[in-house]
Parts: C-alpha cells; structure tokens; sequence
C-alpha cells in the first residue's frame, strides 16, 4: 500500500472518531422533574457481532407526547400516535417512579406492577437520553417550558 493511500486512510480514521460531536453530557445536578417530550428513538440490535442501529426521528404528532415527572415520585406519560392517519392520544397512564443521579437509573413502576428499569446516558438541564427496552433503544427527549 502506497504512503499516501495509509495517510489518506489514517486522516479519514482520525476525523472520524475526533471530530464527531458527543451528545452524551451527565450533569449529576440535572433534575429529572418536568415535562419530556421525545424527539428521537433509536433501536440497537447485535448481528453477527456487530451493533445495527436504527434512529427515527419523531414527527409532530408524536412529539405531542410526553413524560411529565412530578417530585413526589409521581408521573404520567402521554402518548400520541397518527397511525390512523389522524394524530391521536394512544396513552395515558400514571405510574410511580424512582431516579438515582449517581447510578444514572430511572426505574417506572406501573399500576398493574410492571417495572421497567432505564439507564439515563445523558442528562442536563434541556435534554434527556434513556437506553433501555428489549431492544436496547434509546429515546432523546427534550425539556417543555
């Protein structure tokens, strides 16, 4: 292999794993109280040893949704949907719920005694980032004033 096709390819991996910004920011101070609605979800799947991953960006409709984060421990979650072709609320359910900062855990636990555990990967004072699910998905989500 020639020298300026190994430069070439060396400045191409260098820009690549430097230049992108990380959106991924933890501040232990951030509050988890408010309204969140969700702007992007994305799924990962391994296959053959590889991670794929698939990122949806929701549309208006869906971004009616929301979380809202009471600090009693208390939430509910909205959600809206326009698989019909008519924007509509497809849930609406309260639940109790549990936030550790320092172990970046959230845990939901429903009225009919499901417990879903999430990671918080990233957390500031405007945005929320969850990983969890069956499919290992995260959700970016966005704080409503």
């Amino acid at each position: 292999m020639s020298y300026f096709w190994r430069l070439f390819l060396w400045s191409v991996l260098f820009l690549t794993l430097f230049s992108c910004k990380r959106d991924y920011e933890y501040d232990e101070n951030a509050s988890i109280i408010g309204s969140w609605k969700p702007i992007k979800a994305t799924a990962y799947k391994t296959v053959a040893g590889f991670t794929v991953s698939q990122s949806e960006d929701m549309n208006a409709c869906q971004q009616q949704s929301k979380m809202t984060y009471h600090s009693d421990g208390t939430a509910i979650e909205m959600r809206f949907d326009d698989a019909t072709g008519n924007c509509e609320k497809t849930l609406e359910r309260n639940f109790t719920y549990t936030f550790n900062s320092s172990q970046k855990s959230l845990v939901h636990t429903f009225q009919d005694g499901t417990v879903k555990n999430a990671e918080v990967v990233s957390i500031t004072a405007q945005k929320l980032i969850v990983k969890g699910g069956k499919r290992n998905w995260r959700r970016k989500c966005i704080l409503l004033k």
